[in-house]
């Protein structure tokens, strides 16, 4: 099976997840049909395949690394197909998921001392202020949150000008020993890629949760420690295979609750679909 994605949005600095969310999806199936099976992943894209060149560039390192979660079965297999000078494919390996813990396991996240407030932009205002009251909310609750939790890119190999440009919408305590990870969809906002956009931040604060003590946020969040991590993916809408791919997620160990919002005059809750 081949599961093929195109070039053309990489040109415009654009972040593509079409290609692990419709594996996700297609596993899915697969894996009610009790069948065997093996995936065959082929990325097409107009810039070099020197792995080198490949891997300091975000959305194939941010790719690779959900792909190695959703691998963990090894049924799964990535090529590189260049339109560059003369058409060529090439095999690319993609890591363990234990490589991708143990790559991350120094990297030291933002200080809360550090972050600075990031402005909203007019179109996301609605956004913006659906953010601000779920805080609210949840502080209600004593549990301590932070908005527009940043990406670190400092350690990594990404080439990556803006760390702000990467944030997580909301982060907070969900319990004693769980960090919890909000992404917020408004103005009808139901596309795929979402489940995958909380993948990468699932996957990142995999990474550096041993680090959380030593930069504060333990402190910050109330916690001793951190022993799960678990997504909540709020959206006005959803999407018709939303369920498959979010159920194909958690069976696979990607703690995931996608909830649709609930309007009931001023009132504004999130109802579970899976």
């Amino acid at each position: 099976m081949i599961i093929a994605i195109d070039a053309e949005d990489r040109e415009k600095s654009k972040v593509k997840y079409e290609l692990d969310t419709w594996a996700f999806a297609l596993l899915g199936y697969l894996n009610q049909s009790r069948q065997d099976y093996a995936i065959r992943c082929i990325v097409q894209t107009s810039e070099q395949t020197d792995q080198r060149t490949l891997q300091k560039m975000k959305w194939f390192y941010f790719l690779t690394r959900r792909l190695a979660f959703l691998n963990q079965s090894r049924k799964m297999t990535l090529e590189i197909l260049s339109t560059k000078d003369s058409p060529r494919i090439e095999p690319y390996a993609i890591p363990t998921w234990r490589d991708v813990l143990v790559e991350g396991a120094d990297w030291e996240p933002y200080k809360e001392s550090e972050l600075d407030e990031r402005e909203p932009k007019e179109a996301h205002s609605a956004e913006d202020r659906e953010q601000c009251r779920i805080i609210g909310e949840l502080e209600a609750n004593g549990l301590r949150a932070q908005k527009e939790f940043p990406i670190c890119f400092r350690r990594m190999a990404v080439s990556m000008s803006d760390d702000a440009a990467y944030r997580m919408d909301i982060v907070f305590r969900d319990d004693d020993t769980t960090l919890g990870i909000i992404e917020l969809k408004v103005a009808k906002n139901k596309e795929l890629d979402a489940f995958a956009q909380c993948l990468d931040y699932f996957i990142y604060l995999s990474q550096i949760k041993g680090n959380l003590r030593n930069s504060g946020w333990l402190d910050y969040f109330r916690m001793e420690r951190v022993d799960r991590i678990k997504c909540y993916l709020y959206c006005e809408e959803h999407h018709p295979a939303a369920k498959i791919v979010c159920n194909t997620y958690r069976r696979s160990k990607f703690d995931i609750c996608y909830k649709k919002q609930n309007k009931a005059g001023l009132s504004v809750t999130y109802v579970d679909i899976c």
